[in-house]
């Protein structure tokens, strides 16, 4: 398998959401967590990112089918050109790179068409944000409470060789230098004491902790429905920062 890479470097915003702030960190979350564990199955598709450089896109799916299995009990049907045909549609071309947080802004304001039961429905979300990637207690957080963390990374060429055996964790000498191969979305699932678990080209990768204080740049967190939200997360507070920064409300279509 190729492994296509097309995440552009951070971009920052400062109307973008502390969730940080937002999540009490007083509560208790488990040493261990899959979010995956004892569910129906999730698609492993590679969603393209083997023929296009559309992780972005491949992240925000693997998003969407865990959001959407919370509130509705059931998978999305989305198709690997589904991904793909959004991936051109938001980029205009193969292997042109995505930015993390403008492709959030556009699943938030724009939403996704896909056809279910023979009518298309929009999917949206209703809020979205970043983590402080340099912190491992935030990041597990995001993955227990926000059902799922999307991470963005600055690989290694070292990280290349890693991948086919299910893991990435820091080396040194040549081929160590962060960016050296380039920038990667990925999805986070799952953790334990000091690996996170993350989803790309249809595998799960165990990423140590020393990678990601290493490699990782940005981590986002995404809310379908503040209606169903766990106590965890201060609903009121996040809707008065969307009502300040002059974020318009969702509709659900």
């Amino acid at each position: 398998m190729d492994f296509k890479l097309g995440k552009d470097p951070y971009k920052a915003d400062p109307k973008t959401i502390r969730f940080g702030y937002l999540l009490d960190s007083a509560y208790v979350i488990p040493s261990a967590f899959d979010f995956d564990k004892g569910r129906v199955a999730f698609p492993t598709n590679v969603w393209g990112n083997d023929r296009y450089g559309d992780c972005v896109m491949a992240t925000r799916t693997n998003h969407l089918l865990r959001l959407e299995r919370v509130e509705t009990h059931r998978s999305v049907p989305i198709t690997d050109q589904m991904v793909v045909d959004k991936y051109f549609q938001l980029t205009g071309g193969q292997d042109v790179g995505l930015n993390m947080l403008d492709t959030n802004r556009d699943w938030r304001t724009n939403g996704w068409n896909i056809p279910v039961s023979g009518k298309t429905r929009n999917y949206k979300i209703e809020a979205f944000g970043e983590l402080y990637v340099k912190n491992p207690k935030q990041l597990r957080q995001g993955i227990y409470l926000m059902h799922g963390i999307q991470l963005g990374l600055s690989l290694p060429v070292s990280a290349q060789a890693q991948t086919n055996q299910g893991y990435w964790d820091v080396t040194t000498g040549p081929g160590s230098e962060p960016g050296s191969w380039g920038g990667h979305a990925v999805y986070a699932t799952a953790y334990d004491f000091s690996n996170i678990y993350v989803y790309s080209w249809g595998m799960k990768i165990r990423v140590t902790d020393a990678f990601i204080a290493k490699y990782a740049d940005e981590a986002w967190v995404a809310v379908d429905s503040m209606d169903k939200w766990r106590e965890a997360l201060d609903v009121p507070a996040l809707k008065k920062i969307l009502h300040d920064i002059g974020a318009t409300a969702i509709e659900e279509s």
